[in-house]
């Protein structure tokens, strides 16, 4: 069995961790963990690069990413902080229905444009 990671997943951890470097400053870092904060501007760079919508099912609106996909995307992103990774797996996981444990329909925050693994318009 052969666990080296795909040509695709090499390119999907350099561009988790380009994002990381280009949203991520270590300083502004430390500032949101010591208060509490998750910028919306982050939140927005990340909606718009597909990371949320990873874990969503293609069915419901998301990308259906295999789970070793959004793992890698979310190891990249703890690297500051481990809390930019959970806020954003949380916001994405949390579209599950507690009372169905199925997907809801995606949309607003999670995954607002997303369909079918490719960005759409904002009037589709």
């Amino acid at each position: 069995m052969d666990f080296a990671p795909t040509e695709e997943q090499r390119l999907l951890r350099e561009s988790a961790a380009a994002f990381v470097r280009r949203h991520c400053p270590r300083e502004a870092v430390r500032r949101w963990d010591r208060e509490g904060e998750f910028p919306e501007t982050l939140h927005a760079a990340m909606v718009e690069a597909g990371f949320p919508a990873m874990v969503v099912p293609a069915a419901h609106g998301g990308l259906g990413s295999p789970m070793q996909d959004c793992a890698i995307v979310y190891e990249e992103l703890a690297r500051p902080s481990m809390d930019i990774a959970s806020r954003i797996a949380l916001i994405a996981w949390g579209r599950r229905s507690s009372a169905t444990s199925r997907p809801r329909r995606c949309g607003a925050r999670c995954c607002r444009g997303w369909r079918a693994g490719r960005p759409s318009s904002p009037s589709a």
